[in-house]
């Protein structure tokens, strides 16, 4: 392929105003914009250290999950599910019942 008969990079300014007229045309949808939101949120999760996660603390926010879950707050109790398997130490049956239980 000649590189020649490529157009020029657009500048991302200009992709960053594509975006948001396409936004407000209402061509592309933000869902990934809203994935990404929910990831920054949850974000603290994912700088546990080795040193923080204690299988105690993993068993109670599972068992929150737990009670979550039988009340029908099935999206509430995944929070806590992933919660507890971050907090869980590695190679344990507490990890092991967590993923279970998401």
């Amino acid at each position: 392929m000649n590189p020649n008969l490529l157009p020029p990079p657009l500048p991302t300014s200009t992709i960053d105003l594509l975006q948001e007229m396409l936004l407000e045309r209402g061509v592309i949808r933000a869902d990934f914009t809203l994935y990404q939101d929910s990831m920054d949120k949850r974000r603290d999760l994912l700088l546990v250290s080795q040193q923080g996660k204690c299988d105690a603390d993993g068993a109670r926010f599972r068992n929150t999950g737990n009670r979550l879950y039988l009340d029908g707050k099935y999206g509430e109790a995944l929070v806590w599910y992933n919660r507890s398997i971050c907090f869980t130490e590695k190679e344990t049956d507490q990890l092991a019942t967590g993923y279970g239980n998401r």
